[in-house]
């Protein structure tokens, strides 16, 4: 499960990278994230594009 604060780190802004370690650092759907950043590249289509599988 992915917990609130790595989508509070997105909207504040705060870097994809920081997600990306906190993703790592909790070894959930680190996979995804990554994906979906190298798809898209740009910090508001990668938020709805990982925050879709958060939902679940």
């Amino acid at each position: 499960m992915v917990t609130r604060r790595h989508w509070r780190t997105v909207e504040r802004g705060g870097g994809l990278a920081t997600v990306l370690e906190n993703h790592r650092t909790g070894g959930c759907g680190q996979g995804t994230v990554l994906e979906d950043r190298r798809t898209f590249g740009s910090a508001d289509r990668t938020k709805s594009a990982f925050s879709q599988p958060g939902r679940r």
